[in-house]
């Protein structure tokens, strides 16, 4: 089968999934047949859906800005045994976007509050064929377990709007270990190698849709959220609507570095991208944003104890008063951040290209601007700086070490970059190069030279 599955973004709180598909498998098929719906989750009309069980989750449904990671995982059966666990194609997702969710919005609310909802607090694991939930973890006021297995956690306080990001680790087909992260600039970590649980298709065992087998937990608090929950304290005046969040709506960048992960993501604020007034020119840097490499140097949690929290005083803060050196960075610290300038936010995807990593962000104009609507305003940038040691790649730019990691590409809101792979076997070649492009939405076009590897005896036979 191929099945088409999407959500509604600020359209609604639901995913929808049909089979696009044309197969003619049985005498009483037609072509007609397809594309044809399969679900929605939670579930539509639910005395007849497939995943009528889904009908409760819409207490912790958002508006659906998570894009689904569609992959594999393995998962035990009551009535066959197998230590390899059976094949499962699954989604993942984060509950979604909204206002009570967003610590950087003024509609965010806590436990206690009038009209407090949970909407877009939660992470899920859905059976691709029909919906039905194999895995959650969402919020709860205080920690919830399901047969001794963590489910609901008081930690979980803020929006899932971005993706996650499923790494296949072994490359055997099968995702080993998901990362999402969230508005209020928690990065989640969810291992999900072993066989797991089948709660859809099991009832005697094995049917825990807590996941016992699949270790889960925080691993990276960006700056505010550092303090303690609000939730956990039951105290709604506890929240502070001046603090500056870092909010994810974007899913980190991965790449393999021998046993361990590197991971890379931005912070701002998409779902305001003209920011307040309040924190534009105010030459605080105590409320910009931050974009994060940070080291997973066990991601499979195969080390007891290997637990602790990352946190921004674990990484290399090229802002300090003395720079850390390269080397003393990768002995000492688990990653190094960078902090934006005033108003600006990463609010795009970032790639990684031959060591460099690529990202773009935005500025925008004065919130107490007057111009027109209709035209593209403020400015967008491109960043391009080594991924193991953030050293900027536009030497010649002139400024500090920040300005030379990035360079200024056209008005408006930028795409995230693409990379147009050249002749490998001729290290890019002088016709043939490897090209970073970037469109911003006044219509300008950037086009970079990507860099170039040595001949890696590897043609390219299609593009």
């Amino acid at each position: 089968r191929t099945v088409l599955l999407t959500g509604l973004r600020n359209g609604g709180r639901s995913y929808f999934a049909l089979d696009i598909s044309e197969p003619i498998e049985a005498p009483n098929q037609v072509s007609t047949d397809y594309p044809r719906y399969l679900w929605s989750f939670p579930c539509e009309a639910c005395a007849g859906a497939v995943n009528p069980n889904t009908e409760a989750e819409v207490a912790w449904m958002g508006n659906t800005w998570s894009e689904p990671v569609i992959t594999r995982v393995r998962v035990k059966s009551d009535s066959i045994e197998n230590p390899r666990g059976f094949e499962r194609w699954v989604a993942i997702f984060g509950a979604g976007y909204h206002p009570h969710g967003d610590p950087n919005g003024i509609d965010y609310k806590v436990p206690g509050d009038s009209n407090f909802s949970a909407a877009g607090r939660g992470i899920y694991m859905v059976d691709i064929t029909t919906g039905e939930v194999l895995a959650k973890k969402v919020f709860s006021q205080a920690d919830s377990y399901n047969s001794g297995a963590q489910i609901g956690f008081d930690e979980m306080r803020y929006a899932f709007a971005s993706a996650p990001v499923a790494f296949d680790l072994d490359y055997d087909g099968f995702a080993d270990v998901v990362y999402i992260s969230d508005v209020g600039g928690n990065l989640w970590k969810w291992v999900v190698k072993a066989p797991g649980d089948d709660p859809i298709n099991n009832a005697a065992s094995h049917a825990n849709p807590a996941q016992p087998s699949w270790p889960f937990r925080l691993f990276f608090r960006g700056s505010a959220s550092t303090e303690p929950p609000p939730e956990a304290q039951a105290v709604p005046e506890a929240w502070d609507p001046t603090v500056h969040y870092q909010s994810f709506f974007y899913p980190p960048t991965g790449v393999r570095e021998g046993g361990r992960l590197l991971l890379a993501l931005g912070a701002g604020e998409r779902a305001n991208p003209k920011g307040s007034s309040s924190e534009f020119s105010d030459g605080d840097p105590g409320n910009n944003n931050h974009y994060y490499v940070l080291r997973d140097g066990d991601p499979l949690e195969a080390f007891a104890g290997a637990t602790d929290v990352i946190v921004e005083a674990d990484l290399a803060d090229f802002a300090a008063a003395t720079p850390l050196s390269c080397a003393e960075m990768q002995a000492t610290k688990s990653g190094f951040l960078i902090t934006g300038r005033d108003a600006e936010k990463f609010i795009t995807n970032s790639v990684v290209f031959l060591g460099d990593l690529f990202t773009g962000s935005f500025i925008p104009p004065d919130p107490a601007s007057t111009d027109s609507v209709c035209e593209a305003s403020g400015d967008s940038y491109l960043y391009r700086f080594d991924l193991a040691c953030g050293g900027g790649a536009y030497t010649t730019q002139p400024g500090d070490a920040n300005d030379k990691r990035r360079r200024a590409i056209g008005n408006g809101v930028p795409t995230r970059p693409r990379v147009s792979v050249g002749c490998l076997n001729q290290g890019g070649g002088s016709d043939c190069s490897n090209k970073v492009v970037v469109l911003t939405s006044d219509a300008s076009i950037e086009n970079s030279d990507g860099g170039s590897a040595e001949s890696s005896g590897i043609n390219v036979r299609s593009w």
